[in-house]
């Protein structure tokens, strides 16, 4: 039978004790690789804005051909870019429009006004330490402002070998169809894929 020196003298490795010390390690590992790909605990709030954004992205929804949408006729600003309109009218449904007041009572209508009322609030946090619930601001296109786009965020995959492949997958509103590409003039709720490159801030509202 192997054997280990002590300083009390020489153990063997069928030891009760070290097999415990070995069980207790092996534990240790398992735990630090499970934060490592989970990360945190997803605060309950967080929980409650995702199930309500992949309700309405698993129901398809599409807007109208002059973007007639619940979220523009909720905030009182239909018939317009709706993107943020979405964000604001999920945290509505799960009770938690005060997070996202950035421009009224309701939430936020407009993509860089969102940007800048979190920045100011000191909220905003590395692309790389996203998760699910953040909000991600995105500036796709040549644009005036500080961000165009919007969407929450499902997934984070940061590569730091080849940081040009990390990506967020975010629930959208006011976007093309994955299936049908960016060219598709259909504008819905879906669940899309972006390069780290679009994104130019990720706020985390104080869900707790």
């Amino acid at each position: 039978m192997k054997t280990i020196n002590t300083k009390s003298g020489r153990m063997p490795v069928t030891s009760p004790i070290l097999k415990f010390l070995v069980w207790a390690f092996l534990v240790a590992v398992i735990l630090c690789i499970a934060g490592g790909v989970f990360g945190e605990n997803i605060p309950s709030g967080a929980t409650k804005v995702l199930k309500t954004a992949a309700k309405v992205e698993q129901a398809h929804y599409l807007a109208t051909n002059d973007q007639d949408t619940v979220f523009g006729q909720w905030y009182g600003s239909n018939h317009l870019s709706w993107c943020a309109t979405f964000i604001s009218w999920v945290f509505n449904e799960a009770h938690l429009s005060k997070l996202v007041s950035a421009q009224s009572s309701k939430g936020f209508a407009t993509c860089s006004v969102g940007l800048e009322w979190f920045t100011k609030k000191g909220q905003i946090v590395p692309v790389e330490q996203a998760r699910p619930g953040d909000i991600v601001f995105y500036l796709i296109g040549e644009s005036p402002r500080s961000a165009n786009h919007v969407g929450l965020l499902l997934e984070n995959h940061p590569d730091k070998s080849h940081p040009k492949k990390s990506y967020v997958v975010c629930y959208e509103g006011n976007t093309s169809d994955p299936a049908k590409g960016p060219k598709s003039s259909e504008r819905g709720v879906f669940k899309k894929t972006r390069n780290y490159g679009l994104v130019v801030g990720v706020a985390r509202p104080r869900y707790e």
